[in-house]
This record gives structure tokens, sequence and C-alpha cells, in this order.
């Protein structure tokens, strides 16, 4: 696995004796404890930080394959960072080649299970198989992630990204469902646009996760304007809805709140790709 540049991410993913899919928990659970396992060090962790992006690749484990430290090399990869408690951060998992549907599994201190991200729909600039985590620590330490294949059933490479979030989310944003997906959805529809805008300069992105058009160049004609206005109309429409889908009938300061950690994670999760 190697480390790149700023952004972050970390799994922990897992399998059990099965005869056919391994139960993702109980395989980190083989990694976490016991002789052999990653705690003591015989399994390789990687020592990551947040603001950073990792590389790496696992293959899938062969359905009726007894999970084991030896057989689990290649098939699930783990990082380590440390949080101080109240940190927040979000991990990133994105497939980057294969057929890898991604799993996050994540694990506190303790070796406590905190989430156990697949699909999501909170960024539109990556697929809806992809996995997000947003966090914060309630405990100062080590807190371990795994990145494999569904059920390790599927293997590729992937990128981590971690980013370090200025405030909590206050609502869980890796809860994924049909509401969320389906904007996340209208939204990755209007990116291909949006992309050409903004690197023409016509559209900048606001930190509280909205667009606005900028004709400060002088090179747009009038009736081009006219419909670059409809298009940032919508995409802030379409963001709006889904911020405030998140927070399930919350205020507006939880809907600007989900809105500003967005902004920061779609920025992060761009310039890493």
């Amino acid at each position: 696995m190697t480390a790149l540049r700023s952004l972050c991410l970390i799994c922990l993913l897992g399998g059990c004796a099965a005869e056919t899919a391994p139960d993702r928990g109980d395989a980190a659970d083989v990694l976490d404890v016991g002789p052999g396992g990653a705690a003591d060090g015989s399994f390789p962790v990687t020592e990551a930080v947040l603001d950073e992006y990792y590389e790496g690749s696992v293959e899938a484990l062969p359905a009726g394959t007894e999970v084991t430290i030896d057989n689990l090399r290649g098939r699930m990869d783990v990082l380590r960072v440390w949080l101080e408690a109240g940190q927040t951060f979000a991990a990133v998992l994105v497939a980057t080649s294969g057929d890898l549907d991604p799993n996050l599994l994540v694990k506190d201190p303790e070796k406590r299970t905190l989430v156990d991200a697949r699909d999501q729909g909170l960024l539109p600039m990556v697929s809806e198989r992809d996995s997000v985590v947003v966090l914060t620590a309630e405990v100062a330490g080590n807190h371990y992630l795994f990145v494999s294949g569904e059920q390790l059933q599927s293997g590729g490479s992937y990128r981590v990204i971690l980013v370090s979030l200025s405030e909590a989310a206050g609502v869980p944003l890796d809860v994924t469902d049909a509401g969320s997906r389906g904007l996340a959805q209208a939204l990755r529809e209007m990116e291909p646009e949006l992309v050409t805008h903004e690197s023409a300069g016509h559209v900048l992105e606001l930190n509280d996760g909205t667009v606005v058009a900028d004709y400060s160049t002088g090179d747009v004609p009038l009736a081009e304007r006219a419909e670059i206005n409809r298009f940032v109309a919508g995409v802030n429409s379409t963001r709006s809805e889904l911020f405030r889908y998140f927070t399930h009938g919350g205020t507006d300061e939880d809907a600007a709140r989900v809105g500003r950690i967005c902004s920061s994670v779609w920025a992060a999760v761009r310039q890493s790709l």
C-alpha cells in the first residue's frame, strides 16, 4: 500500500470460517485479537495520517475458504490512524480498477466496530458502490480501518482518502438509503456538466456546499449565461435537498453544517482523483 498525498481514509474488514461468504466483523476479529493477530504486529498495518490518500489492491477470498491471518494477506488491508478525542474525520474508499465492491469497516482503540460502510449516497463524484465514513472519535487513540471487497468476495485496486474536518456532522452521513442514493445519483448525472463549467471558470464551488456562476472573465455570451444560471439553480436545489435529507427533519443549521462538511469532503475527493 502506498501513501501518496493530502487526504485520508482507513478501513477494517473481516471474514470468519464459513462455507460461503465470510462475515466482515468476524474477519476483522481474526486480525484484532489472539496470537498472530494484527494487534501483536504480525499482520502488516499501514500507519496513516489525516489529509493523505493511500492506494492498494485486494483480491477476493475463494468461497468456502476459512479465514486465517495467512490467507487474509492480500485480501484485506489495514490502516491505523491516531485520533484525538472529539476529532472528526471522513474516510472515503473508492474502487479504481477491477470488480471491487468496496467495504470499509472502522474500529476504535478498544476494537469496537464503529461503522461497517458499503454503498453510499453522499458523494456524487464517485460510484454509489464506493464507501464513505464520517466519524467523531469518542476517545483518543489508534483507530483501525479495514479495506476489502464486500464479504471478501470481490477484488481490485482502491484509493482511500482521509479528510480532517473542523466540525462534527451531528447526523449519520454514512447511513444510506434509497432517498439519499437517488439524490446523489441526480447530482452524479449533473457532474460532467458541472466539471465543464468549473474548468472553464464559469462556476465556482463555495465552502457551504453550493455553487455560484462567475462571469468575471467577460467571455460568456448572455444567452449562455441564462443557461448556466438555470443549471446552477438546479445543482443548488438538489444539493440543498440532499443536505436536508441527511438531517431527517433537522434545523436549518443542521442542514448548513452538512453542507459545509460535504463541501470539504467533495473538494478532497476531487483533488485525489
